[in-house]
């Protein structure tokens, strides 16, 4: 084989390797999350009088949220990390 086939042959395989994964769809997955996250914090106000609520209430099961995301990031990160995480999602 000269060397011309054999770059070709390895330029194939590297196509089809990247082919394999595409960062489309998790882009647009992390772009619905944000958008949804983030109209949540403009709607927090108005369903927070619809249901009576004060709005010191409304902060504080924000600020728990936020902060119980952020402390149990790096527990769920590890886990992942050790069992995968298909089998923590299923």
């Amino acid at each position: 084989m000269t060397e011309a086939a054999t770059a070709t042959g390895d330029e194939q395989v590297g196509e089809e390797a990247s082919g394999a994964f595409s960062m489309k769809p998790l882009m647009f997955e992390t772009f619905v999350c944000s958008m949804a996250m983030m109209s949540f914090v403009a709607l927090a106000g108005p369903i927070a009088r619809a249901l009576g609520l004060e709005p010191w209430q409304v902060g504080g099961a924000m600020t728990a949220s936020g902060i119980a995301w952020m402390i149990m990031a790096r527990f769920w990160g590890g886990l992942s990390d050790r069992r995968g995480a298909r089998r923590l999602t299923a």
